[in-house]
């Protein structure tokens, strides 16, 4: 079943990825900073405890960053690799939200919807069985209201389908 859903886009919910983007950017800027000064402080009280007349801690700090400019350079360099891991990361979690939320409001609408089936590699399988219980439930309620139609087994709402920009394929 890992071919049901194809991953067509990278960014689905891009309020909470950009936030989970957001986040690491500023983890990895405030552990440089620590990281930085920490150096700078222990370098600082090295030099201010071996000589009488030290330099001035700005031009130690200058000195200090002109030195660590290989840690700046490799963080601006790898902090877009990681932000992008973590966009892909994120879409095993969001996609799926992503796809249940167009299922319940299909739902709250009283349509019948299909089983959802998670894609290979997406997170919360525990959360996709419980839904599906929801759903089973939901569809045993549409289909005893009076006047209701069951769809086949592999269909649901299109435009769920065109919202979550999803292919769906007959199992």
């Amino acid at each position: 079943m890992s071919w049901y859903f194809k991953r067509s886009r990278l960014v689905v919910d891009p309020p909470v990825q950009f936030r989970l983007l957001g986040r690491l950017a500023a983890y990895l800027v405030v552990y440089t900073i620590t990281l930085l000064h920490v150096g700078f402080a222990i370098e600082v009280f090295e030099k201010v405890v071996m000589a009488d007349d030290g330099p001035l801690v700005a031009d130690l700090y200058l000195d200090y960053l002109g030195r660590e400019k290989s840690l700046l350079i490799g963080i601006g360099l790898i902090l877009p690799v990681l932000l992008y891991d973590l966009l892909k990361f994120s879409h095993r979690i969001v996609g799926p939200l992503y796809r249940c939320r167009r299922w319940m409001l299909d739902m709250a609408a009283g349509k019948p919807v299909r089983e959802f089936v998670p894609r290979k590699h997406d997170l919360m399988t525990e959360l996709f069985a419980a839904f599906n219980v929801l759903i089973k439930t939901c569809n045993a309620r549409v289909a005893t209201a009076p006047g209701a139609t069951t769809p086949p087994a592999d269909a649901t709402s299109s435009e769920s389908n065109e919202l979550a920009g999803e292919h769906h394929v007959a199992v």
